[in-house]
């Protein structure tokens, strides 16, 4: 049998055509499952693709609408910082001016009977008892000069900065022209009771003095032979400086700032209700 014949049956034999039809198949098979594998998954790279161009698409949304609201809440917050900028510096606008009004009325109150504050503050206890004091002390026109340089001083401008200073620096300047008014109309009075001219010794003067100053200011102020009107100038004039300072750049007064405020308007208005004291201001 030569090799053609050969070849011939085993092509037409059913082992062989099993055996072809067999590879066939697994080969067909193998194609069809690697283009189902391919189709598949070129779907699903489609589908990958268009997601995360949605994805991609609602991040930018998403990011521009969060850029907008950043915007638009920092434009808002911007705002606000200005308006309450400007709020905060009209108000301290109003704070300067107050503090300025009421420096001028201390500067005013201190002028008050000036020659005749001064000769009588360089003067002993002892020397204030001498009947020959100085006739500028005596002097019969003294009430007029008084009348006359009151009206020089409002007494109503510290209390109308009241709103703007607050309780503790009104209360300090309302004591202040308090006291030096007091002072000048116990000279006045020395003309008709002569011990009035010793006014550090003068009750209503002490009631006064103790609500503003410290023990030992007291004790300080008690220790001076003479300067006693100087001293109590300086020392009110410091505090009220101080109070300013503060006030001006944004400090906060205390609990114990404001006790001592009310200490010392309580004692103003005892002052005042008190038939055994003077009130200038009545």
């Amino acid at each position: 049998m030569t090799f053609q014949d050969f070849a011939i049956n085993m092509l037409s034999s059913a082992t062989f055509s099993s055996l072809v039809t067999g590879i066939l198949a697994f080969l067909g098979r193998d194609w069809i499952s690697q283009r189902l594998k391919n189709s598949i998954k070129h779907e699903y790279d489609s589908k990958l693709a268009t997601h995360k161009a949605n994805l991609d698409a609602a991040n930018q949304v998403a990011i521009a609408q969060l850029k907008f609201d950043i915007e638009k809440e920092a434009s808002i917050n911007l705002a606000a910082r200005l308006s309450f900028a400007e709020g905060q510096k009209a108000a301290m606008d109003r704070r300067i001016e107050a503090v300025n009004k009421i420096w001028i009325d201390i500067l005013k109150t201190k002028g008050l009977m000036f020659m005749q504050l001064q000769l009588l503050d360089v003067l002993t206890e002892q020397e204030l008892d001498n009947e020959k004091l100085p006739e500028i002390l005596k002097a019969p026109d003294l009430t007029d000069t008084f009348k006359k340089e009151m009206d020089n001083i409002k007494l109503e401008g510290i209390e109308l900065q009241r709103p703007y200073v607050g309780e503790y620096i009104f209360s300090q300047a309302y004591l202040y022209q308090s006291v030096i008014i007091r002072i000048a109309t116990l000279i006045v009075l020395s003309q008709i009771n002569p011990q009035k001219i010793k006014w550090f010794k003068d009750a209503g003067t002490r009631n006064l003095l103790t609500a503003a100053l410290s023990e030992t200011e007291m004790k300080e102020f008690d220790a001076l032979k003479f300067g006693k009107i100087n001293w109590f100038k300086n020392k009110m004039e410091e505090k009220i400086l101080q109070s300013f300072q503060k006030l001006i750049t944004g400090e906060i007064f205390g609990d114990e700032a404001i006790k001592h405020a009310n200490k010392i308007l309580s004692e103003i208005a005892k002052n005042k209700k008190n038939p055994d004291t003077i009130d200038p201001r009545k």
